[in-house]
C-alpha cells in the first residue's frame, strides 16, 4: 500500500528471534535488537565515531539456511533522539 522497500522494513527481534530472523530473511526485511549500550563505534574515513546503531550483521535463519540482516540500537540513544524531535 505504501510502497515501502522491503530492506527498509525493520522488525523487533527481541522475542522469538529465530522466527523473526526466518521471516525477515524470507521477506527481505531487517531485524533489530535493542541494547543497553550508549552507542556503537564505526570507522568513518579513518576516524572512530560513535553512532546509535551497530553495523549491520548477517545470521543464518531457518532450515533453508537463509541469510537475515540485523543490527543493534541503543535504547536510550534512540529515546533521546525521539524526545528531541517531539519537543
Amino acid at each position: 500500500q505504501y510502497n515501502v522497500h522491503p530492506r527498509c522494513v525493520v522488525v523487533d527481534a527481541g522475542f522469538d528471534t529465530a522466527i523473526v530472523y526466518e521471516r525477515c530473511a524470507r521477506n527481505g526485511w531487517t531485524a533489530s535488537h535493542g541494547s543497553g549500550q550508549d552507542g556503537f563505534y564505526h570507522m568513518d574515513g579513518g576516524r572512530r565515531v560513535r553512532k546509535f546503531v551497530s553495523k549491520i550483521e548477517t545470521a543464518v535463519a531457518g532450515s533453508d539456511n537463509l541469510r537475515c540482516f540485523y543490527f543493534f540500537f541503543s535504547n536510550e540513544g534512540i529515546k533521546d533522539k525521539l524526545a528531541a524531535c517531539i519537543f
